[in-house]
């Protein structure tokens, strides 16, 4: 089984490109053992051999699918996911791209095969001919084989952390992708299913500042009046009561001349996944270029990196904060209290707001996420779109824009429009 782990291991490798490390390389050589050792222990917990040899058999098939998934979705998404992405988005994969998924299984079967060489050589030596044997051990033999698969994790664990950086990319800066890159895909799992139980305590830290200073302003300030003591003394959870004592310490942001600028205007917010600015010229996209040269444009702006592009950028344009959960943290602001989005902002000031998306409406439950974004009505192919779409792959924004624009009149309210 350690043999199946490296292959696979390997394959991943080679089909993605990944830099090769040979630090890393010899981490993944360890946990494999570690791997290999525990799959040992599972495949002769029973008296029976032939039961034994099919829960090995099973167990193989679930580590092949798993890094056969990660590789697919990554070549489609050029990124690796992480467990809860996986899990969580599963079912609007299937719905949303299955005529991909087929084009895969048609058109990638040799790399199917490849990736489940293991199992076939499995079939053959372990299941037919019997080569492999899956006997239960001595008693003693369980305490070695523990005793290994501890030492194999340790080292492998040791090798990975060899320097600060590489331990800085495990746990401060842990990001789910880049650990599969840097170190290799059985690491990444086994550490997000941890920071998934237990969380990343370095993940996201809470630092108050020691002396808050004002930036002088004519034009006043953004700040509301919290009593952040009284939330402080009835807050129970310690991770609340150290974000009330952060935000606390913070002074406001100066208000300027561009505050209030465009009350009571049309708000139409798009969310652009993957935009360069070298897309946007003259010729190609001439409205957005006449913006970028006679707006209001953010030329010090940030994007720091994270899982994920779609639904996660979405999510960091509309609350302001970044999605330490990748497309999961779409999904866990159902039932929260999103009282400081644009949508329910600007629904106190009276504006109407509207979102749209050319998905399927129920993909990434945008059809729950939505309304609590502080859209009124969310339209998608299903309850409206489909109307506006040719159902041509992949789907136009054109034909999204051209249905959803035309609304705008409907109502004499200022408009926020997503």
């Amino acid at each position: 089984m350690t043999a199946a782990l490296i292959f696979l291991e390997v394959v991943l490798l080679l089909l993605t490109k990944n830099e090769f490390r040979p630090v890393s390389f010899l981490a993944m050589i360890f946990v494999s053992l570690a791997g290999g050792t525990l799959f040992t222990l599972l495949s002769s917990i029973t008296k029976s051999e032939k039961l034994n040899g099919w829960i090995a058999f099973i167990l193989l098939e679930i580590t092949t699918f798993i890094f056969m998934v990660g590789y697919f979705v990554q070549d489609v998404y050029q990124n690796y996911v992480n467990i809860a992405t996986m899990v969580g988005g599963a079912g609007g994969i299937v719905t949303e791209f299955g005529e991909t998924i087929v084009n895969i299984i048609t058109h990638d079967y040799l790399k199917i095969l490849l990736f489940e060489a293991p199992a076939i050589i499995f079939i053959f030596l372990g299941l037919i001919f019997k080569v492999l044997k899956f006997r239960r051990k001595p008693g003693k033999a369980y305490g070695f084989l523990i005793l290994f698969l501890v030492i194999f994790e340790v080292v492998g664990i040791g090798l990975s952390v060899a320097t600060k950086n590489r331990r800085d990319k495990l746990t401060a800066e842990y990001d789910f992708n880049t650990v599969v890159r840097c170190f290799n895909y059985q690491s990444a799992l086994k550490l997000d299913l941890f920071y998934l139980i237990f969380h990343n305590p370095q993940g996201c830290v809470f630092v108050p500042e020691d002396e808050a200073v004002r930036v002088p302003s004519k034009y006043g300030y953004n700040e509301m009046d919290i009593d952040f003591d009284a939330l402080i003394e009835s807050e129970k959870d310690p991770e609340v009561v150290r974000m009330h004592e952060y935000v606390r310490s913070l002074a406001p942001s100066p208000k300027n001349e561009y505050t209030g600028l465009f009350k009571g205007k049309n708000l139409i917010f798009i969310t652009v996944e993957s935009m360069s600015e070298e897309m946007i010229t003259e010729d190609t996209l001439p409205t957005l270029y006449r913006m970028m040269k006679n707006g209001i444009v953010f030329e010090d702006y940030y994007q720091p990196y994270w899982n994920g592009s779609t639904s996660t950028g979405e999510f960091a344009n509309v609350l302001g904060i970044i999605p330490t959960k990748a497309m999961h943290s779409y999904k866990e602001t159902i039932g929260k209290n999103l009282y400081f989005t644009i949508g329910n902002e600007l629904i106190r000031e009276g504006y109407f707001s509207r979102a749209y998306h050319n998905g399927t409406v129920e993909y990434y439950e945008r059809n729950i996420v939505h309304p609590n974004f502080g859209y009124e009505t969310f339209i998608a192919d299903g309850n409206g779109m489909e109307e506006g779409l040719s159902g041509n792959w992949p789907i136009s924004d054109l034909e999204m824009m051209e249905y959803a624009l035309p609304q705008l009149s409907i109502t004499n309210r200022s408009a926020c429009i997503s």
